[in-house]
């Protein structure tokens, strides 16, 4: 059957459809309008405070682009960077660069600031604690303070490993700053936290990775001396530990922390055994690493009984 619809009848139904739109716009017209004021104020509010802090930072803190400035900041930074490891000058020379761009110098400005921080590297104690009461008008301010601090401690950090003697470093800057003992432990933790560091209980140090190698090596070295005969400790990590220091083994061997879910633990656990598998390393030709290979898979499962049950 064909349904013939002349003009009269289309026109009505448009009629129809407007009103319903209509009505479904009246009604809900004082939600949608308190939703785009909503959405309006909170962008603002947002722009508002974006923009005043980035004026208040460029022009109203005392860590401006000063030769003074330069000088007290870089010399203090070059002084702290000698207390920290060695291993990686390119995390600290890109972190350094990080300091040039928050303090927008210029080009004659960053080779003055090249010297200084070589400077500082001769720099005593004595000098170092004189030249922070000195310039104690340059980071008085808690704004300038906090910057200040970040600056030079995030050198530490561009280390894998923290001592207990760059731990005292970190505590005798914040001291020199005016921060008090609670307040230096909280950063402290918060920084650990921020680039995922882990204490080691056999160097009593904080890691952010797992040496393999090292773990590897020493495992054979307790089996060969017998300290690992009878289910003994291997590694450093014993079998007769309680499941809280088991898992956190586990967790520290994968690079993981106890939020990941199992999923990601198992690709974590694979990832693993794909590296360290035998004919891995003899296709790469590495006899000498081979033994180490050989050890990785059994200490993996031993040290993750629910990750290999399947």
């Amino acid at each position: 059957m064909q349904i013939n619809l002349n003009r009269n009848t289309l026109m009505i139904g448009c009629a129809v459809q407007l009103l319903i739109v209509g009505l479904i716009i009246y009604i809900f017209l004082p939600l949608i309008s308190l939703l785009l004021k909503i959405l309006v104020t909170v962008a603002l509010i947002a722009a508002a405070a974006y923009f005043g802090y980035r004026l208040f930072t460029r022009y109203f803190t005392r860590l401006k682009p000063r030769d003074e400035v330069i000088s007290f900041v870089f010399q203090l930074m070059g002084y702290y960077s000698t207390k920290c490891g060695s291993s990686d000058e390119s995390l600290r020379y890109r972190h350094l660069g990080d300091v040039v761009d928050e303090l927008h110098l210029e080009d004659q400005q960053v080779s003055s600031a090249s010297s200084y921080f070589n400077y500082g590297k001769d720099l005593t104690e004595s000098l170092v604690k004189q030249m922070i009461r000195d310039n104690r008008r340059l980071w008085a301010f808690p704004l300038d303070r906090r910057r200040l601090f970040d600056w030079v401690v995030q050198l530490f950090f561009c280390e894998p490993v923290i001592t207990e003697q760059q731990q005292l470093y970190f505590s005798q800057l914040g001291t020199l700053l005016g921060y008090t003992e609670d307040q230096i432990q909280y950063k402290f933790k918060l920084y650990l936290r921020r680039y995922r560091y882990f204490y080691d209980q056999n160097s009593r140090c904080y890691r952010n990775g797992f040496d393999f190698n090292e773990f590897f090596s020493r495992f054979y070295e307790q089996m060969r001396t017998g300290q690992g005969a009878g289910g003994g400790s291997y590694g450093g990590y014993g079998s007769t530990v309680n499941r809280e220091e088991e898992l956190a083994s586990a967790y520290r061997i994968l690079g993981i922390d106890e939020n990941t879910s199992d999923a990601d633990a198992k690709k974590a656990y694979l990832r693993l055994m794909n590296r360290y598998h035998p004919d891995k390393a003899a296709a790469r030709e590495d006899p000498g690493g081979l033994a180490d290979c050989q050890a990785a898979p059994r200490t993996l499962e031993r040290s993750l009984p629910a990750l290999t049950s399947d």
